[in-house]
């Protein structure tokens, strides 16, 4: 859960979505509030990734796509493509659906994606 609450997510967010007053994220506001899990799960897919060792599944905060480019030792633009990270948002998507049932007694879930938006 913590994973959830990095600011390099809000910054990813920001980025795309409400980078100044004329954005999509301001201008369709109503499509954006409160932020939407699938959206929220993509982001996370973009800046982590999961990783499995044996039975025990922990997260590390790293930029998948962004150290991928780096992995011959020279830059070269890495293309975020839907076949290569379907398994890794499906993945997100499940946990989020996990933590909104964990959680739905306080509505933690929901009170996060509304942050998103209103951080934005």
């Amino acid at each position: 859960v913590s994973i959830c609450m990095t600011p390099a997510i809000q910054q990813v967010i920001n980025a795309v979505l409400f980078k100044n007053k004329n954005d999509d994220g301001i201008h369709w506001a109503k499509y954006y509030t409160p932020f939407s899990v699938a959206g929220f799960a993509l982001t996370i897919t973009a800046i982590c990734f999961k990783s499995y060792k044996g039975s025990i599944t922990y997260y590390k905060q790293q930029i998948e796509c962004a150290i991928n480019e780096w992995e011959s030792g020279i830059c070269k633009m890495n293309v975020f493509k839907k076949h290569e990270y379907a398994v890794v948002f499906r993945s997100h998507l499940a946990s989020l659906d996990e933590f909104k049932n964990i959680t739905t007694l306080i509505g933690l879930l929901m009170k996060l994606l509304q942050q998103v938006y209103s951080n934005g």
